[in-house]
């Protein structure tokens, strides 16, 4: 009878409820802290895996600190816009506004309690327990209102001075985790796992190996300075993430992985160490633990996991001649167990595939998230007259990344035709699975930071560039274009010039003059109108919503 809409929540009317842009904004922001582990991630407990789904198997023990990092983002653009409008107030619904006051007085009493515990591993691993279950309580209490329907229609007033307060408690406990996860190496940690002490008290730690992502998600992120982004990628071409023949970077640093009958080998030592092991291979392992043929040690193979394991003790408790071994070695057996196979630290294929994002991958579009972090950075560096000497080193560090992706390398070297989009390239072949990939949105937007074309409070500017020396016409040619009314149309460039599309209207860029830029506009009159970098808002937004009162921009300079 709704057809689509039956999906939606609906209204006492039947209607589907309707919500401002605002309640879906601190509804997303909410989901995310609820689910926070301080100093550690976000917590992936719901069976799914996020953008990287070669990591498909942390659902469960996996934080992520790539959500982290572009949570941190988002809630430092939309703190941003909230502080121009502090004095409005926002009407959200019973249930969200019921669930804002929880989390703000959860977030204000663990940023309080890190800057208490400080150094103490101990300490922090208590007040991060705490903080879980407060956010978990508070998610409960909103998700049993949202499935009940209960008070939505309800609508709480919120001072705009509120949210900001979210949002800023928000990003001190966001900020500090991130700095919590930099690296030994320089590196941050992509991804951590999570456990809980026996007594249930303690939310504990550990790392996995570094990944790309982590340091693109950081790069994007907006908390580094640009000394610190420089020493981040310094760092990373230093990494074991850096691959020299292919001039690119790997998802993960490649390793050997164990044979198949290096699989099940119990380390030695928990002989030496464990009177249960001990008695359980002089007695003929119970189907617990044995010694081979070889005489290596291993478990029985009929166990499937930890659980199995923990079964099989506690059905050989039920023997007293084993009570006093167990008493002291049940334990240390299930750590040993761990130890060898390492379950909780699986991650999926990107641990134990050679392909499809595995194992010595390089995947092109995180390579693409890359270079764009580096564009993004690049053109806050200049708009916030950075020094220059930093500016240039960082592009060189974009231009060693531009001349590892495929466009830039031989059909030889690539291994397909250049300018096709692939997913990745294997250790041991060249690029795999072409099609239209998440790399070719992200070259696009680079491409446009690399014709000096950007876009800051409504006006469009020409920021200096200098990556297009080789790109400049020799001899004149024609540029085909679709204009505003999809009318195909044809524009002569001369020797010295390059030109794109954006929002289809031409942008010519000329080589030589000053350096600094100065745009000319050839209106659809015929009537040309100077600038200096930047369009006027009201050329601007023509352009932006594609009147075709422009016929095309010029910029000369600063190229």
């Amino acid at each position: 009878r709704l057809g689509g809409d039956g999906r939606l929540v609906p209204g006492q009317d039947g209607a589907p409820l309707q919500a401002s842009l605002v309640e879906k904004l601190i509804s997303l922001l909410g989901a995310k802290l609820g689910n926070l582990a301080p100093d550690g991630g976000i917590w992936l407990n719901t069976q799914r895996p996020e953008w990287n789904d070669a990591n498909n198997a942390l659902a469960g023990y996996g934080l992520s600190l790539v959500s982290v990092m572009y949570l941190r983002r988002f809630a430092h653009f939309w703190l941003g816009i909230l502080k121009e409008r502090s004095s409005d107030r926002y009407l959200l619904g019973a249930p969200l506004a019921a669930l804002l006051q929880s989390q703000l007085s959860a977030l204000r009493r663990i940023n309080a309690q890190l800057a208490d515990a400080k150094g103490d591993s101990d300490q922090r691993a208590l007040v991060r327990k705490s903080y879980m279950d407060d956010m978990g309580a508070a998610l409960d209490v909103y998700r049993c209102a949202v499935y009940a329907y209960g008070n939505l229609e309800c609508r709480s007033q919120v001072g705009g001075n509120e949210l900001i307060a979210y949002l800023e408690e928000a990003l001190c406990l966001v900020d500090a985790t991130i700095a919590a996860n930099k690296r030994a190496d320089g590196l941050y940690e992509s991804y951590r796992l999570l456990s809980f002490s026996t007594d249930g008290k303690k939310a504990e730690l550990q790392s996995l190996y570094p990944m790309l992502e982590g340091q693109v998600a950081a790069l994007s992120s907006g908390l580094l300075s640009l000394e610190a982004s420089l020493a981040l990628l310094d760092a990373l071409q230093k990494s074991a993430l850096y691959t020299p023949d292919r001039n690119s970077y790997l998802l993960y640093p490649e390793r050997a992985l164990p044979d198949f009958f290096s699989k099940n080998a119990c380390p030695p030592a928990v002989y030496e160490r464990s009177a249960l092991a001990r008695a359980l291979v002089d007695r003929g392992g119970m189907g617990i633990l044995y010694r081979d043929e070889e005489g290596v040690l291993r478990f029985g193979s009929d166990m499937a996991n930890a659980q199995e394991l923990a079964a099989a003790l506690s059905e050989l408790a039920t023997d007293p001649s084993w009570s006093r071994e167990l008493e002291q070695g049940r334990e240390e057996l299930l750590a040993a167990y761990e130890e060898t196979f390492a379950h909780a630290r699986f991650t999926g294929r990107s641990g134990a595939m050679y392909a499809y994002e595995g194992l010595g991958s390089i995947y092109w579009h995180m390579v693409a998230k890359l270079q764009l972090a580096l564009m993004e950075l690049r053109q806050r560096s200049v708009f916030d007259k950075a020094d220059a000497g930093l500016v240039a080193r960082l592009d060189e560090a974009y231009m060693r990344i531009r001349e590892g992706l495929g466009y830039r390398k031989s059909p030889q070297a690539w291994g397909a035709f250049p300018f096709d989009p692939y997913s990745h390239t294997p250790k041991h072949a060249k690029a795999q699975q072409p099609g239209m990939t998440g790399q070719v949105k992200e070259e696009i937007l680079s491409r446009m930071g690399e014709m000096g074309i950007a876009v800051t409070e409504g006006r469009i500017v020409a920021l200096p560039v200098g990556f297009l020396a080789d790109e400049f016409l020799e001899e004149p040619a024609a540029f085909s274009y679709r204009d505003t009314g999809f009318v195909q149309k044809s524009l002569e460039l001369h020797p010295g010039e390059v030109a794109c599309t954006f929002c289809q209207t031409p942008f010519i860029r000329r080589k030589g003059g000053a350096a600094l830029p100065r745009i000319q506009a050839e209106l659809a009159s015929g009537d040309v109108l100077e600038f200096g970098d930047a369009l006027d808002e009201r050329l601007s937004g023509s352009i932006f919503a594609r009147e075709g009162l422009v016929r095309a921009v010029y910029i000369q300079g600063g190229a």
